[in-house]
């Protein structure tokens, strides 16, 4: 008995306290969910099953969030990510077969389509560097025609009005690539898939010209099936989220050079927690920089539909401490595939954030 039309609200104060807000209702099976930077709206995608629509959740200056608009521009498509342009009032939705470039109208509070599209192998996910304004994909292509099996990372130069250009830039790396994301300055990109190299590092020059920094391979007895990567607000440390189903997982935390680009573990959070870490089904980090919020799943020795928030405190040095205390189980029934925390301002809203699962 799966909710999976539904989406919560949250509310999380300054101690990592999670509380229910309110319920509003989404398309099936909701595949991405995305926050504009200034905190004023967000994005929540369907497109696997019908109806196939963007829900559009307008946050106003008191905290209070609108009821969502319905945005049904994509019906017949197989594939869909979306990422805000950090400079200007522009969202990109879609990867396979085009991406679309939408305006938004924060008066108006809604979405609009324009005829900027831009045809494209099919990708995988979408980002974007704020370094060389430009967007970033991750791509696969296998099908029969050519070119065969073709994988890697591409850039796309945009315009001062967030318009698409024919600056292209590619970098080919032997793996499937899956998960996608971009450093907070634009001058990194870490990629995550299920083939050897499981993990890539890519540096971004700001014409958005592309380069290998690292790959890493992880044993599979260490890491199972690695999933996303959340970067800290500063830029300084990187998280990695497994989700192997009804397998422990395990959190990794890594450091990174700010000269190079490299990666350095710092920490592993391992399964040999009571209750363990289950499938990373949805994670966040809070734009505070404070907390790591991740959703277990598929938990080793519970029933399958029983899953909850957990809240890792964020230290100083970057490692993970588990606030047990801070466990909010969901209610019986919901399917939690995203996770979401939209920038706050002391102008903007209290002092609290929200998620919307």
């Amino acid at each position: 008995f799966f909710e999976d039309d539904k989406a919560w609200a949250c509310d999380m104060d300054s101690s990592g306290t999670i509380s229910f807000r309110g319920e509003y209702t989404v398309g099936l099976e909701s595949n991405s969910a995305v926050s504009s930077t200034n905190g004023r709206l967000v994005l929540i995608s369907t497109i696997w099953i019908d109806p196939h629509r963007i829900s559009c959740f307008f946050i106003n200056k008191d905290g209070t969030i609108d009821m969502p608009i319905y945005n049904n521009y994509f019906q017949d498509y197989a594939g869909l990510d979306m990422v805000f342009n950090k400079k200007s009032p522009v969202v990109y939705i879609g990867t396979d077969p085009i991406c679309v470039r939408f305006k938004i109208d924060y008066q108006q509070k809604n979405i609009f389509p324009t005829t900027d599209t831009l045809n494209m192998l099919p990708a995988l996910a979408i980002n974007y560097s704020s370094l060389s304004d430009c967007l970033v994909f991750s791509y696969a292509y296998t099908g029969p025609q050519p070119p065969y099996n073709v994988y890697g990372i591409k850039t796309i130069k945009l315009l001062s009005d967030g318009s698409f250009t024919t600056d292209t830039h590619w970098l080919d790396i032997l793996s499937t690539h899956r998960y996608l994301s971009v450093s907070p300055d634009g001058r990194f990109a870490v990629i995550t898939g299920l083939d050897d190299p499981e993990l890539s590092v890519v540096g971004i020059h700001q014409d958005g010209s592309l380069f290998l920094i690292q790959t890493i391979d992880f044993p599979i007895k260490e890491f199972n099936n690695i999933k996303e990567t959340f970067f800290t607000p500063n830029g300084k440390y990187a998280i990695i989220t497994s989700n192997l189903l009804n397998t422990p997982n395990i959190i990794l935390v890594y450091s990174i050079d700010q000269e190079t680009g490299k990666l350095t573990r710092i920490q592993t959070i391992k399964s040999s927690y009571n209750p363990p870490l289950g499938e990373a089904r949805a994670s966040a980090v809070t734009p505070d920089g404070k907390y790591f919020v991740y959703v277990n799943a598929g938990i080793p020795g519970y029933p399958n539909d029983v899953e909850w928030f957990d809240v890792f405190r964020i230290e100083e040095n970057g490692t993970l401490t588990w606030l047990k205390d801070k466990k909010m189980e969901l209610k019986g029934g919901y399917s939690s595939a995203l996770t979401i925390v939209p920038p706050w301002r002391e102008t903007l809203a209290p002092t609290q954030g929200w998620l919307a699962h």
